[in-house]
């Protein structure tokens, strides 16, 4: 895709449908006030329909990364 950071996790093409799901790439992602290493809380999908793209319906879904303090 040539998107910095972005990940591909899934591609489906059914017809003219088209079906992606991305997850950004996190790096080290410190905690703003005590400035440790943060771990994943959750990793929800969101998703966004009908984007058109080419001509093209297209659905794309992200795996967002929420992110929580150790501490």
């Amino acid at each position: 895709m040539g998107l910095k950071d972005v990940r591909v996790l899934r591609y489906e093409r059914g017809g003219p449908h088209v079906a992606l799901m991305v997850e950004q790439v996190p790096g080290i992602v410190l905690c703003p006030t005590c400035h440790r290493r943060v771990q994943v809380k959750d990793r929800p999908v969101v998703h966004y329909v009908d984007l058109p793209v080419y001509d093209a319906p297209m659905s794309l879904a992200w795996k967002k990364h929420r992110m929580r303090c150790r501490r």
